[in-house]
């Protein structure tokens, strides 16, 4: 049922986490779209970059340490969901600057929880880049038979 309506669902979420006032709201609407994108997974990919524009737009400007919380645990649900062909074939060219982001709050900023959050979104990131540039060694051996 919630890949039939997942754009539905995306964007209603996106529009409570942006309309209102009230930050608890908001991070709730963001924590709810967290749980959403890890049910979703795979049918994420016409969504993904307009939830990355967004979660991008609270965690540069936004002031609130509720939606930026809320927003670094969408961050980081998504890197632990996603595979990497989802990261490479959709982001491409902004996923260094996704990185470049997270990798700032991490040192940055003064939230515990954020730098937390930003900490595991980063080691998975990282473990998709390794993974990318170093496939798995498979260690076979032929062995033939001389008569």
């Amino acid at each position: 049922m919630s890949t039939k309506y997942s754009s539905l669902l995306i964007n209603t979420l996106l529009n409570a986490s942006k309309q209102t006032d009230d930050d608890i709201y908001r991070a709730s609407a963001l924590s709810n779209l967290g749980q959403l994108c890890t049910v979703l997974r795979y049918s994420l990919s016409k969504d993904l970059s307009e939830i990355l524009i967004a979660l991008k737009s609270y965690l540069s400007v936004s002031e609130s340490s509720d939606v930026r919380r809320a927003s670094i645990l969408v961050c980081e649900l998504l890197c632990q969901s996603l595979e990497q062909s989802t990261w490479l074939t959709i982001l491409g060219n902004e996923l260094s600057s996704f990185y470049q982001l997270i990798n700032h709050l991490y040192k940055n900023d003064k939230d515990d929880i954020v730098c937390l959050h930003a900490q595991i979104a980063l080691e998975a990131l990282n473990k998709i880049s390794r993974d990318y540039l170093q496939p798995p060694i498979i260690l076979e051996k032929k062995i033939r038979i001389l008569s």
